[in-house]
């Protein structure tokens, strides 16, 4: 499948995880084998519907569902339930569907099943037990655990408002505006759910002004709402009320405060940052700001012709630092990050953007500090040179680097970064 992927130019596909099966099957394979006996049930049975009443696009997606349920994939059962009701639903009678309701059924089932042989699993906890069932795709991977650590409250707001989006737009199929908001934000961020990612906090930064709309639409219902069981025509109009309400809900709200705003504007290279809202959710770097233009800067100014420039960072530190010195030629790395991160030229693999070459092996760093010609410029930070960050894996580079990074010649205003000569 990666093949075929890569062959065709998209991403990886990131597919369910299904290694719990084996499992399961090892050590109670009776209840494995009564979920089957429920999909093959409901199969019949909806077959039997199928061949009675007609219907094949219910019947196609209630067998979707008994089998994503049977799967343990009850994140498709979710998006199933939701395809179902936006093409069918004619009325509070569709709930009745036969169909419907033996798809609902099955997918009970197997969703008590699966929960209970899960949480008999040594390799997991209670807390991992949804993640494992609700994994597929990685919606909560790639965005909700972002919105929930960092604006805990505007994700309770926004599950509200697309239930009600939904809702209004089941009853009214001519209501466009609900449907774009909600195909706005939740088709892009699914559809990128179900290729792998590294499920940075960065590369969802573009659907939060669709979360802010949606909130903002609960807002104005709800003032009008009140607006109009208050009885406050006379007293204010809809649009004063809603202005007061969402004032009041940026003051109160810790997820939008100006306050934290304003904090933005005054941060130095020094200041905190807290780790979710950021453009950067990695522990040991999602804290602080990297002067990574100071390194860069001091490198530039004070380097000569000949002199090699190496970088035990980050991928993106070696992208700003060739923006601002104009090349690096190492970068310290994994061979898994190499190749990642390399294209392949003249049958070595490069760096993607700098064209610099990969080291990962510490006797070609030491080769490098013995050579003659020219001096080695080190850059790098004390947070990827701790022992127990685990984005690099490799202890005997790192123990290397650790002995060269001592008594740097420049750190950067973040106290964090810095840069050592190596004559």
């Amino acid at each position: 499948m990666n093949q075929i992927a890569a062959a065709l130019g998209v991403p990886t596909i990131n597919g369910p995880d299904l290694s719990h099966f084996s499992y399961a099957i090892q050590h109670d394979f009776a209840a494995v084998l009564a979920l089957l006996l429920v999909g093959g049930g409901a199969t019949m049975y909806l077959s039997y519907q199928l061949f009675r009443n007609g219907g094949g696009g219910k019947v196609a997606l209630a067998l979707l569902t008994v089998w994503a349920g049977v799967a343990y994939q009850f994140g498709l059962v979710l998006i199933f339930l939701v395809v179902y009701l936006a093409l069918f639903y004619r009325g509070p009678r569709t709930l009745t569907d036969r169909a419907l309701l033996a798809s609902l059924g099955a997918a009970v089932v197997s969703f008590v099943g699966w929960f209970v042989l899960l949480l008999s699993s040594p390799d997991l906890i209670l807390v991992e037990v949804p993640l494992v069932m609700f994994g597929f795709p990685a919606f909560y991977k790639y965005l909700l655990r972002w919105l929930v650590r960092g604006w805990p409250l505007m994700t309770v707001v926004l599950a509200v408002g697309s239930l009600w989006l939904f809702v209004r737009y089941l009853r009214n199929r001519r209501d466009r505006t609900s449907l774009f908001l909600l195909g706005a934000l939740y088709v892009p961020a699914l559809s990128s759910s179900f290729f792998e990612s590294s499920y940075d906090v960065e590369y969802t930064l573009h659907l939060y002004p669709l979360v802010a709309l949606i909130v903002a639409a609960v807002i104005w219902k709800t003032s009008a709402l009140v607006w109009t069981y208050l009885n406050l025509q006379r007293a204010v109009s809809r649009r004063t009320l809603f202005l007061l309400v969402i004032t009041g809900f940026l003051l109160i709200s810790q997820d939008t405060n100006p306050a934290f705003a304003w904090k933005i504007g005054e941060r130095t290279y020094q200041s905190e940052k807290p780790p979710f809202r950021n453009v950067m959710a990695f522990p040991f770097y999602s804290d602080y700001h990297p002067d990574i233009k100071g390194v860069s800067n001091y490198v530039k100014n004070k380097k000569s012709d000949g002199d090699n420039i190496l970088v035990f960072a980050p991928n993106y530190v070696v992208q700003i630092v060739d923006f601002y010195v104009g090349k690096v030629d190492f970068w310290v790395t994994v061979e898994k990050k190499k190749k990642r991160r390399g294209i392949m030229r003249n049958g070595e693999i490069l760096h993607y953007t700098s064209s610099c070459k990969s080291i990962i092996h510490s006797s070609r760093v030491e080769e490098m500090v013995e050579q003659k010609s020219g001096a080695l410029w080190l850059i790098g930070d004390y947070r990827t040179l701790e022992e127990s960050n685990p984005w690099f894996s490799s202890s005997k580079i790192k123990k290397k680097m650790r002995s060269l990074a001592g008594n740097p010649d420049y750190v950067a205003r973040d106290g964090i970064t810095f840069v050592k000569k190596i004559p």
